[in-house]
C-alpha cells in the first residue's frame, strides 16, 4: 500500500507541477496583459490582479489537497484578514507556503525576487499586481515602509529564503526593522510541514516517503509596543524585536501538534 500511495503522489505531483505552469503561462500572457487594458487605474487594477492570483492559488492549494499530494490544516483562521498597516511575518520551511499565505492573504503585497520582473511569462503578473521587487536592496526597506505608511498590508519572511533544513531558525532584522520604522500592526504565522518537500536542498521532483502535511497558525496580532520597549534606541528596539518574533513563531512551530 506505501508503493501504491507513493506513486500516486509521484504521478499527482507531476500533475500539480504541470497544472501550476500552464496556469501561470496563460494568466501570464493572457490574463493580466488585458487588464492593463481593462482597469486605467492602477489601484483598480492592482486589486483586480491580486484576486485572480488569489483565487489561482486558492485552487491550485485545492487540487494539490483532493489529488492526495499534500494536505493542510489552518489554525486561528479567525485572525486571517488583510488590514490596513499590517505586516504578516511568518517563517518559509518550503516553496508552497508562499502558496497557501497568498491564498489566504490576497491583498497583501509581498516582495518578489527582481529576476521574476524580468521573466517574460511572469513580468505581466508581477505588474499588474504591483509587487515589491527587491532588485534595489539598498531602497527595499524604504519601500516596505512607505507601503505600510500608505495602509497597505505587507508580507515579509524575515529568514530572507527557505529554512535551511536541519539548522536553527534564524531571522534576518529586516521586518522588524520596517515593523519599527512604520509602526504596523504585526500578524505572526507559524509553518510548519512534516514531513518537509521543496526546500532549498531538495530538488523540485522529489516526493517524500509519506504525505506531507502543513499546519499553519496565524497568531492574534501585536503592535510592537506590546513586544518590546520602545524607548531604546532604532537599533536595539529593532535586535530586541526581531528576537520576540523568532521567539513567538519558532516556540510555536516546536509545539504544533503533527
Amino acid at each position: 500500500m506505501k508503493t501504491l500511495d507513493y506513486i500516486w503522489r509521484l504521478f499527482g505531483s507531476a500533475f500539480c507541477y504541470a497544472v501550476f505552469g500552464i496556469m501561470g503561462l496563460v494568466m501570464g500572457l493572457l490574463l493580466f496583459p488585458m487588464l492593463f487594458v481593462l482597469y486605467s487605474d492602477s489601484g483598480e487594477r492592482k486589486n483586480a490582479a491580486r484576486g485572480l492570483i488569489g483565487r489561482a492559488f486558492r485552487g491550485f492549494v485545492w487540487l494539490m489537497k483532493t489529488v492526495g499530494v499534500m494536505d493542510y490544516r489552518i489554525e486561528g483562521a479567525e485572525h486571517i484578514a488583510c488590514r490596513p498597516n499590517q505586516l504578516i511575518v511568518a517563517n518559509h520551511p518550503t516553496l508552497i507556503d508562499v502558496v497557501i499565505l497568498i491564498s489566504l492573504f490576497p491583498q497583501a503585497n509581498c516582495v518578489i525576487k527582481s529576476a521574476v520582473t524580468r521573466n517574460i511569462f511572469m513580468r505581466n503578473t508581477v505588474a499588474a499586481a504591483d509587487y515589491i521587487s527587491n532588485d534595489e536592496p539598498d531602497a527595499l526597506l524604504e519601500s516596505c515602509i512607505r507601503y505600510i505608511e500608505s495602509g497597505g498590508s505587507l508580507m515579509l519572511f524575515p529568514e530572507g529564503t527557505r529554512t535551511r533544513q536541519g539548522a536553527p531558525l534564524v531571522f534576518e532584522p529586516g521586518a522588524a526593522a520596517v515593523a519599527t520604522r512604520s509602526g504596523a500592526e504585526i500578524l505572526p504565522v507559524a509553518i510548519r510541514c512534516e514531513p518537509v518537500f521543496l526546500t532549498r536542498q531538495m530538488a523540485w521532483h522529489y516526493v517524500p516517503p509519506s504525505k506531507p502535511e502543513f499546519t499553519i497558525r496565524v497568531m492574534p496580532p501585536v503592535s510592537v509596543d506590546e513586544l518590546v520597549m520602545t524607548n531604546d534606541t532604532e537599533r536595539q528596539t529593532r535586535l530586541n524585536l526581531n528576537d520576540e518574533l523568532l521567539k513567538i513563531i519558532g516556540q510555536s512551530i516546536d509545539t504544533m501538534a503533527v
